[in-house]
């Protein structure tokens, strides 16, 4: 496996950008020399953490009743 270091990188007409894992021989990677290095397996993605939960709205306020002149 190895990762693409350069902004875009075409590989049998497919495009690949920085950071994305490419499958080569050591003989491929070597016709496209630094646009790609050697690494190991992929680094497991980090769980997504839950969203918090929304707080309860207050009650709508009561409105005041003005006193008639009765």
């Amino acid at each position: 496996m190895h990762k693409v270091t350069i902004s875009t990188l075409f590989i049998d007409g497919k495009k690949h950008v920085r950071g994305d894992m490419v499958d080569l021989t050591a003989d491929q990677a070597a016709k496209y020399g630094n646009s790609v290095e050697p690494c190991d397996a992929p680094k497991p993605k980090a769980k997504a953490k839950p969203k918090a939960k929304p707080k309860a709205k207050a009650a709508p306020r009561k409105k005041r009743v003005s006193k008639s002149e009765d």
